[in-house]
């Protein structure tokens, strides 16, 4: 993993952090990103997200039991 962000880094990190509200996933946040002329990667994009915990968290409806 490298130790030190460039500044294309950086700045790729705060337009995601921008984009996050308008769009749910890492998919829809990738393909917004390439749509507005970035060149990224959607497992990167993926990367990001998790390290900044901007993934939405999905909420179980059901929780399974067994009878004894």
């Amino acid at each position: 993993m490298r130790a030190e962000l460039d500044e294309a880094d950086v700045e790729r990190r705060y337009v995601i952090e921008s984009i996050i509200p308008d769009f749910a996933g890492y998919r829809r946040a990738t393909h917004a990103l390439k749509r507005t002329g970035w060149i990224v990667n959607h497992k990167w994009v993926l990367r990001i997200m998790s390290e900044e915990s901007l993934l939405c968290q999905l909420k179980r409806h059901f929780v399974h039991t067994t009878d004894a």
